[in-house]
């Protein structure tokens, strides 16, 4: 499934595949989008970083959530979709769900639906360092393919993110302002694909995906207009 005819007279494909990828993420105009091949301004969020200023708060142990689940219905757009919880843990969300891999933005009414497949949400403040945004990049692409496929990921800035990253699965999150792989591996393991549904399938949403290479994102993407060095979507 593609929804790139629809995006006619965007510019589709300006993308500098030469460049590593250094969190300095494309910010699509949602004000042309159409409600059937994308989200609308309704769920838009600026994906900037809004302060130059911003310093990562002091490394503190990190902190884990176990929600109650918040609902698992589609919705479908133009209709208003909002969540109590920031981020959401669970939810309902939108017809399609996200290719698995990174975004330069993702918005939640899209990755809440990656959750109930049974797959890792990673999110970063907009404002982190670089370094940081790579090691949670390295630690998902090392993490192992399993009888359904490879790992199932999606890793995108989240603007009201109040530390530094959160992982989150369904109804699960450990949040924290600095990295430690072992309480990181620890809670992928014990909450991986423990979900309403366990689908390993790509998803259709593919807006603004930069998918797993990591590299500089100068121009929105769709599953017909990816950079992807001997790499075919499929293979990512």
């Amino acid at each position: 499934m593609t929804h790139a005819p629809l995006f006619a007279g965007l510019l589709l494909t300006a993308l500098a595949c030469s460049d590593p990828y250094v969190n300095e993420p494309y910010k699509p105009d949602p004000t042309p989008w159409l409600a059937t091949c994308g989200d609308t301004a309704l769920d838009w969020q600026d994906a900037t970083c809004p302060d130059a200023t911003w310093q990562t708060p002091a490394c503190t142990p990190g902190v884990t959530v176990d929600a109650a689940e918040m609902g698992h219905d589609i919705v479908a757009l133009p209709s208003p979709l909002t969540y109590a919880e920031s981020p959401p843990l669970s939810g309902n969300h939108r017809p399609d769900w996200a290719r698995w891999g990174e975004f330069a933005f993702l918005p939640p009414q899209r990755w809440v639906y990656n959750l109930k497949l049974g797959g890792v949400v990673v999110l970063y403040n907009p404002c982190v360092a670089a370094p940081l945004v790579e090691t949670l990049r390295q630690f998902l692409r090392d993490q192992p393919a399993d009888e359904t496929g490879a790992y199932r990921w999606v890793l995108t800035p989240y603007p009201k993110l109040q530390t530094a990253f959160a992982l989150l699965t369904w109804r699960h999150s450990l949040s924290s302002n600095c990295f430690d792989a072992t309480a990181a591996l620890a809670f992928v393991q014990a909450h991986y694909r423990k979900a309403p549904e366990d689908n390993a399938s790509q998803g259709a949403y593919a807006y603004a995906w930069i998918g797993k290479a990591g590299y500089l994102l100068t121009g929105p993407v769709t599953a017909d207009g990816l950079c992807l060095p001997d790499a075919t979507p499929d293979a990512q």
